[in-house]
């Protein structure tokens, strides 16, 4: 009548025809039916017209279970393939398929939608504020260092050097200014094996350097005091040349030790993944671990017989012996190394505090032998040079009274010139 194509299917029936009415409520207490599609041969809606309540236009979704995030894989709920649950993969891992995660390689990270994995970026140790401090601490101590043994070189004849051991005072100088050059060789980018293992053989070698020199000198005076009380003959092995020839040895055992554990061990550059930086630090692999701790085990050992032998002869009176100086160092010493040691276990892990704390600890030894055994020293000849002086006997009164601790450094010029000869001189007025 209107024109129009009319049909029927197979059975007889006229095609279907709908329009889709959403009851709904427009207003508070009233309701109606709106069009939002029809159905003539497809279905059409139109969705953004569906409400489903005034208060709560969206329609709840009607599935068991939502699809998971990325990065979440699914566990089915007792065997049923249409309930689940999201599971997050674990940080470094990714989604292999819906229900499994897999690990990523060591120095590769999940891609953003956790598909697979990617390489993490490369960095090297980079000179911050904390490595900034401790330059600054080294470069202070490296230009005292060199200051002190200009002065002791040029008043090398005068009595508070001779006392002092001054064919000891450069080695112990030479190790102390190795250990201050140490600190700028583990920001040496890129770390190779060569790099790697000279970091490991010079801190070694300065502390063997440094802690043998003190050993040596404490020994020389242990023997020469214990000696004087039972006789007078001369200790052996108490000469200058003795005293470098030992110190040499013990320095030459460090180096050995140092190229068997370097052997044993061959150092080189490590990859580490710094935690929240999604990174990767390329530094050498002797910072922890037994590495360090064999290159490190003499000159330790050193400091344990240094501090025994700074025990044994702190009964020895000041105007004698710089005795009570070396405890003072070597307890100094020993407390900063005890207190690194949780510190050090706390980063052990991570790279750069390590660092800093290794570099913290030698600067601090450092600056405590430049502190209790040359300052002082120093301090006399530059600016007390009346007490730079030899009494004509080689030893002052005994009745004037002790000097304090800040003067008796110098004590072993101050009132004598041969601790040998005033062990003597002790033994004659017992």
């Amino acid at each position: 009548m209107n024109g129009g194509t009319f049909s029927f299917d197979g059975n007889g029936d006229g095609p279907p025809r709908y329009r889709i009415l959403n009851y709904r409520q427009n207003t508070l207490g009233h309701y109606n039916y709106v069009k939002v599609g029809e159905f003539d041969k497809k279905l059409s809606i139109d969705e953004d017209k569906m409400q489903f309540r005034l208060d709560e236009p969206s329609y709840p979704e009607s599935v068991c279970s939502a699809e998971c995030a990325h990065g979440e894989r699914k566990i089915n709920k007792n065997g049923d393939t249409c309930c689940w649950v999201c599971v997050p993969c674990a940080k470094n891992q990714y989604l292999k398929n819906e229900t499994t995660c897999a690990d990523c390689e060591v120095g590769y990270m999940p891609t953003e939608n956790y598909t697979g994995c990617k390489k993490l970026r490369t960095v090297y140790l980079e000179v911050d504020n904390i490595a900034i401090v401790t330059f600054t601490f080294a470069i202070f101590g490296i230009s005292v260092t060199s200051f002190i043994a200009v002065v002791l070189v040029r008043n090398r004849s005068t009595p508070v050097v001779k006392a002092s051991s001054r064919e000891l005072c450069f080695p112990l100088l030479m190790g102390v200014f190795i250990c201050y050059c140490s600190t700028f060789l583990y920001y040496v980018t890129p770390p190779t094996g060569v790099v790697c293992g000279i970091q490991l053989f010079v801190m070694g070698l300065g502390f063997a350097l440094c802690y043998s020199a003190i050993l040596v000198k404490t020994n020389r005076v242990h023997r020469i005091f214990h000696a004087g009380r039972s006789t007078a003959k001369r200790p052996d092995f108490i000469s200058p040349v003795s005293q470098l020839i030992i110190t040499g040895i013990l320095a030459g055992i460090q180096t050995i030790l140092s190229f068997v554990n370097m052997v044993a061990s061959p150092p080189g550059p490590q990859s580490f993944v710094v935690p929240g930086e999604n990174v990767i630090l390329v530094a050498c692999g002797n910072l922890s671990g037994k590495s360090l701790l064999l290159g490190m085990a003499f000159p330790l050992l050193l400091v344990i017989m240094c501090t025994i032998y700074a025990l044994l002869t702190r009964k020895i009176p000041s105007q004698y012996s710089e005795a009570k100086l070396i405890g003072l160092t070597m307890y100094t010493t020993c407390i900063i190394w005890l207190a690194m040691v949780p510190v050090y276990v706390v980063t052990a892990s991570r790279v750069r505090p390590l660092i800093s704390t290794i570099n913290v600890a030698i600067c601090l030894s450092c600056s405590v032998c430049l502190a209790c055994l040359f300052v002082p020293r120093v301090y006399i000849i530059l600016w007390r040079p009346e007490r730079n002086v030899k009494s004509a006997n080689g030893l002052r009164s005994h009745a004037r009274p002790t000097m304090v601790m800040s003067h008796s450094a110098i004590s072993n010029a101050d009132y004598f010139s041969d601790t040998e000869a005033v062990a003597r001189d002790m033994t004659s007025k017992s």
